[in-house]
């Protein structure tokens, strides 16, 4: 059964919309995955073990600090 230009039209709209929509939620989402990972991470972190650098107290205090310190 071949595709006629209406479907195939419809086809490249649906995969164009779908492809944006994934780009605009990874876009919404990296900087929470960012401070999950350094909030994860930061007990191994040789600026926090020797004292330059004081440990982060939550989500709130690495978004807010995060910004400022790097």
């Amino acid at each position: 059964m071949p595709f006629n230009n209406e479907e195939i039209k419809n086809f490249l709209l649906n995969f164009w919309i779908a492809g944006v929509t994934a780009a605009v939620a990874k876009t919404i989402t990296a900087p929470f995955d960012r401070v999950k990972l350094i909030l994860q991470n930061q007990k191994s972190v040789l600026q926090v073990l020797t004292g330059k650098r004081k440990p982060y107290n939550g989500v709130i205090d690495c978004l807010v600090r995060l910004p400022r310190e790097q």
